[in-house]
């Protein structure tokens, strides 16, 4: 009986021996990445934005208490 010989050289041989080249490189679709760095601390919380009517930070212009009240009129 002959001997079966196993050759390791396949598997122990570079990629540019078996003519394998490195993959073609493109640009991203898309938006690219922000190079921004992040706050470390976390995210901060959103700044209140005050009523145009009085200044105060508990409500917006569209309903300021004191505002006076729109009269409703029906004439065309």
């Amino acid at each position: 009986m002959r001997a079966f010989h196993f050759d390791y050289t396949f598997y122990f041989t570079s990629g540019a021996d078996l003519g394998v080249k490195d993959p073609v490189i493109t640009k991203r679709q898309g938006r690219p990445r922000s190079k921004r760095v992040k706050n470390p601390l976390g995210l901060q919380p959103p700044k209140k934005i005050p009523c145009g009517y009085c200044g105060c930070t508990e409500h917006n212009t569209a309903n300021c208490p004191s505002k006076p009240a729109k009269k409703l009129t029906t004439e065309l």
